[in-house]
């Protein structure tokens, strides 16, 4: 159905503000939603006797000695309200000294606190981090070696930045090199480790160059707090950040001694923003992949998506790690009103949230709940993180009490695990460990993230199944989480049983799956222990879940999942201006490469009447619909090319070659007619009306039935490879023969409806340029026939929404009243329109759709074992619901 203008306009998509919060997402920053000036004080730690101070003068520390402030002024102060931000911050100090660092420069390697590692570890760390008051500032110098400074002043910011910066990555590098030492050195192969040898050969354990800390940053024109961007390597601690959107807060925002450093809640949070991201590239950096090419982040593409959120939370959870207190920010968040609690026994939390069964912070019921605003809820990241976040919590607190372990050694276990899940979930290299059981090391198979061959731009098809296609949710971080836990914890299961004990009891899989159903994660049948590779996928262990334990988690069927039936199916956002702060904001961000040469770079046809019109980049928002009498968590739509087409009237070009590595002739797959395929339950279209023919025996490589192993990919297999190389591929992965593997085509989503002698069809728009005569060279992209004239922008491919109520539809699921609802960037895919498309030309684009609770989206309904799809499967239809978004080019 046509989108109309006057809908669209009613949504309030003035986008400025969805610009900010996607900007603000791919720093992974704080949000501040700033509506009151918040409190949150928690008990448990010791204050200072404010009437006695210490002016930290220098001749009252030793060398290498100084003073910070232990927790945030609203702590320390024992005043949960506190406002003052005149307050002489010295009487918030003890009299004892804290060491800070010999060297005469605020720089610091990244190695643990504990020395119990040092004969163990096969590399000396090397310098890790620099603090400096702004990136223009030169290095602050220790006075006669000692980093005693006023408080109130700059100088201590840097000193106060630099030794919780060192806290943090001493005490994550002490788990990185006790989880180091537990499954490489001591006990090799006794479990599926994603942790790799290479590590600390490889210096994987650290970010690619030395991370840099501004305490006063002057970087943050783009979002209104503090925030670590994984593109530069910088973690921005801003004072008196400017909020000028929030006008009610410039007292507060632009007083000159109020600092993000203030509160060292905010600096734990966002220097694991750094440690995630180190932890999700580990295996890649120690195998040397090009991480220029595919590093992986935590999400980035805002709106409802789940890998933001996840990150958010365990950034959360690291300032829990540190202190043992389950509420963050009290000081640098409270006075913008964005505290964020991590135990449903705060006080901060509505009536009816309580550790009982029945009132955990469930998914996906409150994944858009703000404890701040409770009645505005909101789609943010850092609100649907809290979730993991009391989770983990509520894990730590019950290790304990079942384990009889101290509160360390229950987070230590809780991070050997998160260590091991984004290890195995972020590597590019789809192997996921190097010790399988039954193959070595050079001989390993995929298990994860579909195959590190790369497509024929250079991509890593593993970086396109992790970015887009795979992408990790709650599902399938919760159980790769399990499968280690059960793994490391559970002293009667698990193929490295005991290796984290339990000595005062059992803590294990039914212990743990009680738990996650309680807060709505135990949306996994199975552990996946066998990968979801095409080799070894369906073999070996498989260990399920007991079905009794699932009594909240619900799932639903993805037919349940449509389009809007009450009014418009999808919108058309086209205003120039903040369609190109949206595009350049996603190419700074590394998302997308490139922009077809037709469009003008000032987007001088996008008219903004919400319209899709020649020449425009438009963004689409399909209206989706839960006709479910149950909450949807976690929906993405994907509009990336995949496999619903066949090639047919195809024949050999002369120099094909796919065991020839990248010396084929990469135009010889343009010689065929790639029709769509009618084997899905859209049953689109008929052969009537132009879809391919189907098989007429057992299905076999380009036809419909069969699924493409390599996502289509033709060039990048070489059966002569030594197994472990780049572009080694298995016989079965790449189809085997050299002539047929060149028709395993993948299709852009639009087709065009071509009518004939009164016989209209939908036809590929290579056929319609063929039919109609239009040159190839006039195409968005000239070497790319088959997305002529409409083309999605890689990178820019799919969408996601947190949530989509029962009977209703995302808009209406996720703000109080509609007039609340902000569009992000990643609610929406953009597409590209030919300023030659003849107005009047109707397309149909089949999009696919899927939602983490989806009872038949991750696993095949007809297998007896409830084993995952494979990951060639995500490149077909089967695993989703497919949809379709049909329009009429306007003039």
């Amino acid at each position: 159905m046509e989108n109309d203008g006057e809908r669209w306009e009613k949504m309030g998509k003035e986008i400025y503000f969805s610009v900010i919060i996607l900007l603000m997402l791919l720093l992974t920053g704080f949000a501040c939603k700033t509506d009151s000036t918040g409190s949150g004080g928690r008990a448990g730690v010791q204050t200072v006797d404010a009437t006695v101070g210490n002016k930290n003068n220098p001749e009252s520390v030793s060398v290498g000695y100084g003073r910070v402030l232990h927790d945030n002024p609203r702590i320390l102060s024992g005043d949960p309200t506190l406002t003052d931000l005149n307050l002489d911050f010295s009487t918030l100090l003890l009299s004892t000294q804290d060491y800070i660092t010999y060297s005469s420069t605020l720089e610091g390697s990244c190695g643990p606190n504990s020395t119990d590692y040092a004969s163990d570890l096969p590399y000396s760390y090397q310098q890790c981090f620099k603090v400096l008051r702004k990136s223009t500032s030169v290095p602050l110098v220790s006075y006669k070696g000692r980093w005693a400074f006023d408080p109130n002043g700059s100088d201590f910011t840097q000193v106060q930045s630099y030794y919780h910066v060192n806290k943090v990555i001493s005490k994550l590098q002490d788990f990185f090199a006790a989880l180091y030492r537990l499954s490489i050195i001591q006990h090799p192969g006794s479990y599926p480790t994603a942790v790799s040898p290479r590590l600390y050969t490889q210096k994987a354990y650290w970010t690619d160059n030395e991370l840099m800390v501004y305490s006063d940053c002057d970087l943050g024109d783009l979002a209104s707090w503090a925030f670590y961007s994984p593109a530069n390597n910088y973690l921005c601690l801003p004072c008196y950040p400017k909020i000028a959107e929030h006008p009610e807060l410039t007292d507060i925002a632009n007083h000159p001694n109020f600092c993000a450093a203030q509160d060292p809640t905010v600096i734990y949070h966002e220097l694991n923003h750094a440690f995630i991201s180190v932890l999700l590239n580990a295996r890649n950096r120690a195998a040397a992949l090009a991480l220029t090419l595919a590093k992986v982040q935590m999400g980035g593409r805002g709106g409802g998506e789940e890998a933001e959120a996840i990150g958010e939370g365990l950034s959360d959870f690291s300032s829990y790690a540190m202190n043992y207190r389950t509420h963050l920010g009290e000081w640098g968040m409270g006075l913008l009103g964005v505290t964020r609690p991590m135990s449903e026994e705060d006080p901060m939390h509505i009536d009816g949230i309580s550790r009982s069964d029945d009132g955990r912070l469930s998914y996906p019921f409150y994944v858009n709940y703000d404890p701040n605003y409770p009645k505005e809820p909101a789609e943010d990241p850092h609100l649907g993180g809290e979730i993991l976040t009391h989770f983990l919590v509520a894990l730590a607190d019950e290790l304990v009490s079942v384990c009889g372990i101290d509160r360390g050694a229950a987070v230590k276990l809780i991070y050997f695990c998160l260590i091991e899940t984004m290890g195995e979930l972020g590597d590019l290299t789809s192997k996921a460990s190097d010790y399988q059981t039954g193959f070595s090391a050079s001989n390993l198979p995929d298990r994860v993230n579909l195959s590190a061959i790369s497509d024929t731009s250079g991509a890593y098809l593993s970086y396109l199944w992790y970015r887009a296609v795979n992408p990790l949710n709650y599902r399938k971080f919760m159980q790769s989480f399990s499968k280690f836990f059960i793994k490391l914890a559970d002293t009667n299961v698990g193929i490295g049983a005991g290796l984290v004990s339990c000595p005062h009891g059992v803590y294990g899989k039914d212990q743990l799956e009680k738990l996650l159903d309680k807060y709505g994660l135990l949306l996994f049948k199975t552990y996946n222990d066998n990968g979801n590779g095409v080799l070894m996928g369906h073999s070996g262990t498989l260990t399920a879940v007991t079905s009794g334990n699932a009594l909240r988690s619900i799932s639903i069927p993805k037919d349940y999942l449509i389009l809007n039936p009450k009014g418009s199916t999808f919108y058309v956002y086209d205003k120039a201006k903040d369609i190109s702060a949206m595009i350049s904001s996603l190419k700074s961000a590394g998302m997308i490469t490139n922009i077809s040469p037709l469009i003008p770079g000032d987007l001088s046809y996008n008219n903004n009447n919400g319209k899709i019109s020649p020449g425009e980049i438009v963004g689409i928002l399909p209206v989706l619909f839960n006709n479910s009498n149950s909450i949807m968590g976690g929906v993405q739509v994907l509009a990336n090319d995949w496999d619903h087409g066949k090639l047919v009237d195809w024949t050999p070009v002369p120099d094909v070659s796919i065991t020839g590595g990248n010396n084929g002739d990469p135009h010889a797959i343009y010689s065929g007619d790639l029709r769509p395929c009618n084997i899905f339950d859209d049953e689109f279209p008929l052969e009537s009306e132009g879809a391919a023919p189907l098989a007429t025996g057992t299905p076999s490589v380009g036809d419909c039935e069969y699924i493409t192993r390599l996502n289509g990919t033709h060039k990048g297999c070489n059966l002569t490879a030594a197994q472990g190389s780049a572009n080694y591929c298995y016989k079965i992965e790449n189809e085997m023969n050299a002539a047929s593997a060149v028709q395993e085509m993948l299709m852009p989503i639009c087709l065009v409806q071509y009518r004939d002698d009164n016989e209209s069809k939908w036809v590929s728009q290579k056929r319609y340029r063929e039919n109609v005569g239009f040159p190839q060279e006039k195409c968005l992209i000239s070497n790319s026939p088959f997305d002529c004239f409409i083309r999605v922008i890689p990178g820019a491919d799919h969408a996601y929404y947190s949530k989509i109520n029962p009977m209703s539809v995302w808009s209406n699921s996720v703000v109080a009243t509609e007039s609340d609802l902000t569009v992000s960037p990643g609610n929406m895919f953009l597409m590209e329109i030919n300023p030659r498309v003849p107005p009047g030309t109707t397309f149909d684009c089949r999009i696919r759709a899927r939602f983490t609770n989806c009872d038949d989206c991750w696993h095949d309904p007809i297998r007896s074992d409830h084993d995952d799809y494979l990951d060639y499967e995500y490149a077909g239809g089967k695993p989703f619901k497919i949809l379709h978004i049909q329009f009429t080019v306007t003039d």
